[in-house]
């Protein structure tokens, strides 16, 4: 039996402990394995898929379906814009973890995968409940067979799997790959591939600038038997420029989405304790930030990483190799988010799980600010007070001041704040001891030589050259 399989996972790799080993297989002419059927299973079947797990998984129930077939409506049909019943029923092997799917001598051998058969048959291998990913690649069977550029591009543009902030933890600050050719970008196999993230990079880039219909009509050109001159010229025949030229935009752009977290940017807003988790049963990848700003405290099992702050549309992009979550001066003290009119959320930074724990969850305390801070009064800012001795406030760019009073609930008056920034000659930051008549009193900028009281008032002037966050350290002592 023919067999094409899209072997394509972020999420069991090297950084973070997730897996991005994806790589691209194609069948051709006769033999290969057929249609997976387990001796003992638990299954359960929808409109759209036929889920399968091992008997004695826990991790998964029947609710999986009304999750998956949410994602199909979203995802498949209204973002990606495939036809539902052209892909359907798409079956979805869901594995303990990924020792057993390599015990079980899965047809994705080591890493989870997407395949299609001649027959028709469409099936998933993965030990992530819901693989974003891998139902990328199902939904986008019905497009027909691109390139691995855009066809990978495509998976992690819409489910930020493998996460380009990752790359924070493996010490890159720059990317090798962003001084090559798109034509360079073909690493999608062995232990350590290197092209999905720049593939993510450059098709969000792309679907932000033409839209995702103008998208669709090239993947269907740019089919997956194409030479690198042909996938060329279908870009040139659709988008009136060169791919060249665009991937040169995009290498140099001072600050792009690295993917579009299509399905966690919908998600609901939401504030108190929160769980961001890939678990079935409380599935919830990304919550909106307010404008007016939030107090955010997280903390996680041992398996997940730090959550993310990615952005939602393309003119709340922010550079692209920074994961926004300040780990200075401790990992999970309280993070004060003002993103102003950014159109951002706090995400899940490893939707598919790892490949020891399939399922990993952040534990999210939201509170927020009751509104934005003064511009120019200071009796007009808002009094921010955390409930630690140390905390972080990541402040977006704006074209006039902050004001904000920062303090804490565990430190008496008398206690002074340290403040550090990390925006150097481009932040100005004031700590000022009063505000009296709406005229803030006693400043410096001094912040390393001068200790100030507790709940100090802040002014922040923050309007850099190239739009990223400035982060500022507090600790009371």
């Amino acid at each position: 039996m023919a067999m094409t399989g899209v072997r394509a996972s972020g999420v069991m790799g090297f950084l973070f402990g997730l897996a991005f080993l994806s790589l691209l297989m194609l069948g051709c002419g006769d033999g290969g394995p057929g249609p997976t059927a387990w001796r003992e299973e638990q299954s359960w079947t929808s409109t759209h898929f036929v889920y399968h797990a091992r008997p004695d998984d826990p991790s998964v129930g029947p609710e999986v379906l009304e999750i998956l077939e949410r994602h199909a409506s979203q995802i498949g049909a209204a973002q990606i814009g495939a036809d539902l019943g052209a892909w359907a029923p798409l079956h979805y092997f869901k594995y303990r973890d990924l020792a057993d799917l390599v015990a079980a001598g899965s047809p994705c051998g080591d890493r989870p995968c997407t395949l299609l058969f001649e027959s028709g048959r469409k099936e998933i291998h993965t030990p992530s409940p819901i693989d974003q990913h891998e139902l990328t690649h199902g939904y986008a069977f019905a497009l027909g067979c691109a390139a691995p550029l855009f066809r990978e591009g495509l998976a992690v543009s819409m489910s930020c799997d493998p996460g380009v902030e990752d790359l924070l933890d493996s010490g890159v600050s720059t990317p090798p790959w962003l001084g090559r050719s798109w034509r360079d970008l073909t690493s999608f196999d062995g232990p350590h591939p290197t092209s999905y993230l720049p593939a993510g990079l450059l098709t969000t880039a792309i679907i932000d600038r033409w839209g995702m219909p103008a998208f669709r009509a090239f993947y269907r050109q740019a089919s997956c038997g194409a030479s690198a001159d042909q996938i060329a010229a279908a870009f040139a025949a659709q988008f009136g420029t060169s791919l060249d030229q665009a991937w040169t935009e995009v290498a140099s752009a001072p600050r792009a989405r690295a993917c579009q977290l299509a399905w966690g940017c919908a998600d609901a807003s939401g504030s108190g304790a929160l769980t961001l988790t890939n678990d079935p049963g409380a599935y919830r990848l990304a919550v909106p930030l307010p404008a007016a700003g939030a107090i955010a405290v997280a903390s996680h099992q041992p398996s997940a990483a730090p959550p993310v702050i990615r952005a939602c549309d393309a003119a709340s992009a922010l550079p692209p190799f920074h994961d926004f979550w300040p780990r200075y001066p401790v990992a999970f003290a309280p993070v004060v988010l003002l993103p102003g009119a950014s159109n951002v959320v706090a995400a899940l930074r490893n939707p598919a799980g790892t490949g020891d724990q399939p399922i990993v969850r952040v534990n999210l305390s939201l509170t927020p600010i009751d509104h934005a801070p003064a511009s120019s009064a200071c009796t007009q800012a808002p009094s921010i007070v955390v409930g630690d001795t140390s905390a972080s406030l990541l402040l977006w760019p704006a074209a006039t001041p902050a004001i904000v009073q920062l303090g804490s609930s565990l430190a008496a008056v008398t206690q002074t704040a340290r403040i550090d920034q990390d925006g150097g000659a481009e932040a100005s930051v004031e700590v000022c001891a009063a505000c009296v008549d709406g005229a803030l009193q006693d400043c410096t900028t001094n912040l390393r030589a001068t200790d100030a009281f507790n709940a100090p008032w802040v002014r922040v002037g923050w309007a850099p050259a190239v739009a990223r966050p400035l982060t500022l350290s507090i600790q009371w002592l």
